[in-house]
């Protein structure tokens, strides 16, 4: 199969958004352009709290978690593709600037250990504009499917679901951190 075409990408982001939403997981493809230099799909992740809004992308809650998708392939340089992903990605707010940052890895290590699906990882972040936003703690995790095949909505779904649940548990131990090391300060 030739490589995908950003109409290909955006096509599967479309179904892919489609069975998120008929779930009542709200999701949206956005077009690259503005904030996105590629086309994505924005989710809102469901969360341990029960939150009052219309479900529209353009109304969201401050406090409501975003996952990122994306449908890549691996190596854009080949004329030939076995397998699509999407990749759905995550940044868990929490400014961690008090924080030692062999705690924030010790912590991001032991929740690897843990979970079933994706990964955690620590890294520098820029704003849309290139400016260092200090070290945050993301959250990646891929799906794959033969190039010309279909994506499982069960798959998907269950993926976004376990990544709701992962994101509210390291948001909390995050924010733990933070507490005990201003505790630490204040002795």
């Amino acid at each position: 199969m030739p490589l995908l075409t950003e109409e290909m990408k955006l096509k599967d982001m479309e179904q892919i958004s489609e069975f998120l939403n008929e779930l009542e997981i709200p999701a949206e493809v956005m077009k690259a352009g503005g904030w996105f230099d590629r086309g994505c799909v924005l989710i809102g992740l469901p969360t341990e709290e029960e939150l009052d809004w219309d479900e529209s992308l353009e109304n969201l809650p401050e406090d409501v978690h975003i996952v990122c998708g994306f449908v890549v392939q691996l190596d854009q340089d080949s004329e030939e593709q076995l397998t699509k992903y999407f990749m759905m990605y995550a940044m868990i707010p929490t400014d961690l600037s008090s924080v030692d940052e062999v705690q924030v890895l010790k912590l991001v290590n032991q929740m690897n250990k843990e979970i079933a699906l994706g990964t955690f990882f620590y890294d520098e972040t820029t704003d849309y504009q290139g400016r260092n936003q200090g070290g945050r703690v993301q959250f990646r995790h891929n799906i794959g499917v033969p190039v010309d095949g279909t994506w499982d909505e069960g798959v998907v779904c269950e993926a976004i679901l376990e990544l709701g649940v992962y994101y509210d548990i390291m948001k909390e131990r995050l924010e733990e951190l933070v507490v005990s090391n201003s505790d630490k300060g204040k002795m």
